[in-house]
């Protein structure tokens, strides 16, 4: 595995008897972003880098990790041939595992070569001159391109008007999400600006968004199509008027793909996946305003969504719906940002477990008595396991079998959940699943929660039970980080550690992937 050497971090003086001392912290940084296509047979042989897009308002935070390492990497190097940032991203392998998985016979690449679009956001203040690509298949590491970053064209940039809807944080601190439209024509941009409202008004009643308010913005870019609707858009399984088996041309290219592979090779295929064929156009229209993830609104009537690249979901009236759209917004959301699986199980749906891409955190096989339940933090003592699917049970954590689509021999945490029906709340393992993936787009603490006076260091933070954290002085423990540290009787120069971690209700499972660190480098 590569090792991930950060850039240089922020620098901050401040007066340490007499001397200047140093707070570091990896605060986000600016970010550029890159668009690429994977191409190749299999799982991909090589790459392709469009164009950049160098003067965006975009930011990626240093301290993301994901706790997993996904296998389309990728690697910025300085010109010594030193890593200086390292990522990783499921969805390039990912959504060929999904198409894998409805037995289509034929590689969906190769007919629709688009589905292999993608951008990736690069932190641009690095000393980074080249970005490297690979593919890890178990333990081999195939190369799949290197590029001059000096060498790669510019983008033009997203004149599409961009309003905020809700959130007063400043960008670089906070979750961006960013609402977009497709198939919408000028006339029907009224009715994109009346849903993107609705979606961003169901988040702010649905927790855990709720409770991080005050952290999560909420944008809309409007964008017009010359076609109202999405390509593909006839159905096996409900019946939609206007429909047309063929192309329309809306802004992102939304099209059921499934629909169109199914007709060409003359098989009955599960046709409810609405994808943009055009991801470069989606991520570029959404750096009209700052953001971290992308919901498109697609204006069609027939039932679909998918949740990979962006978030994307259908906003008509469905005969198949029993939810309004916005309440499966955020259902779908929690496929394409929390990494979460659906806990729904029917015969008809294939298995969408990959055999590549890492587990998702709410899906898991049985574990007998003997063996931990993957969040066994959750389960209590009088839950059986397996657990009954009954509604006896709805208010339990336990081992429900049947998850995935089509996995009948695997489990998911909870009998009904926002990943098994789109009405409900999130289940607690789902929940802690998302916050965890808050704290990769936010911070808890920063250098504004310390001061620095002369030969103390002083926390600026409550001891009211929400924070914990620690003292460590050129690597031993210190003392309570939230009590002032002495520094006078310390031989210099001295590395103090700030280590602060969230106490928090909603995260019982490995509560320390939320640490953060700040340093004090005291000549």
């Amino acid at each position: 595995m590569l090792q991930l050497r950060l850039p240089p971090l922020l620098a901050l003086s401040a007066c340490v008897g007499g001397a200047g001392a140093e707070i570091q912290t990896s605060a986000p940084q600016p970010a550029d972003l890159l668009f690429v296509r994977l191409g190749g047979a299999g799982n991909g042989e090589w790459v392709l880098v469009d164009s950049i897009l160098r003067d965006a308002d975009l930011w990626v935070d240093q301290d993301t990790n994901p706790g997993v390492e996904y296998p389309f990497q990728y690697d910025l190097l300085d010109a010594g041939g030193e890593v200086v940032f390292h990522g990783s991203r499921r969805e390039p392998v990912q959504i060929r595992e999904f198409l894998a998985a409805q037995n289509i016979g034929t590689d969906p690449f190769l007919a629709l070569p688009k589905l292999g679009d993608l951008a990736i956001l690069i932190p641009r203040d690095t000393d980074a001159v080249e970005i490297a690509f690979s593919l890890k298949d178990n333990e081999t590491v195939i190369d799949l391109g290197r590029f001059a970053l000096s060498e790669i064209p510019d983008a033009e940039p997203s004149a599409f008007p961009a309003e905020r809807l809700s959130g007063t944080a400043l960008p670089e601190e906070a979750f961006d999400i960013v609402i977009l439209g497709d198939g919408y024509t000028d006339a029907e941009l009224p009715l994109f600006q009346e849903q993107a409202a609705l979606v961003a008004a169901e988040f702010a009643q649905t927790e855990p968004f709720l409770s991080y308010s005050d952290r999560i913005n909420f944008w809309r870019v409007d964008v017009t199509s010359a076609e109202a609707g999405a390509s593909y858009d006839c159905s096996a399984s409900e019946v939609v008027p206007g429909c047309i088996d063929g192309w329309r041309d809306t802004a992102f290219g939304s099209v059921f793909p499934l629909r169109a592979v199914g007709l060409l090779t003359g098989q009955d295929l599960w046709d409810v996946v609405l994808f943009q064929l055009e991801q470069w156009e989606v991520f570029r229209a959404a750096s009209a305003a700052p953001f971290d993830h992308a919901i498109v609104l697609v204006n069609t009537p027939k039932y679909g969504a998918f949740g990979m690249y962006a978030t994307s979901i259908y906003t008509g009236d469905s005969e198949l719906a029993s939810n309004p759209f916005e309440q499966g917004t955020i259902h779908e959301f929690g496929h394409a940002f929390g990494l979460l699986a659906d806990e729904y199980s029917n015969h008809s749906s294939p298995c969408q477990q990959y055999a590549v891409t890492p587990d998702f955190p709410n899906l898991a096989p049985f574990a007998p008595v003997d063996v931990e339940v993957r969040w066994s933090q959750w389960v209590t003592e009088d839950v059986p396991l397996p657990t009954p699917n009954s509604s006896d049970w709805s208010d339990a954590i336990g081992l429900f079998r049947g998850v995935g689509g089509g996995c009948s021999d695997l489990y998911r945490p909870a009998w009904r959940c926002r990943m098994y029906n789109w009405g409900r709340p999130f289940c607690d393992v789902c929940t802690e699943q998302l916050v965890k993936r808050f704290y990769q787009q936010f911070d808890a603490v920063d250098e504004n929660d310390l001061h620095v006076h002369f030969y103390q260091v002083v926390p600026l933070l409550p001891d009211d039970g929400t924070i914990a954290a620690e003292w460590w002085i050129d690597g031993e423990s210190a003392g309570n980080g939230l009590e002032p540290l002495f520094t006078l009787d310390k031989p210099r120069p001295l590395t103090v550690d700030w280590v602060v971690q969230p106490v928090l209700d909603t995260v019982r499972q490995s509560p320390e992937d939320l640490q953060e660190t700040i340093r004090i480098v005291i000549p």
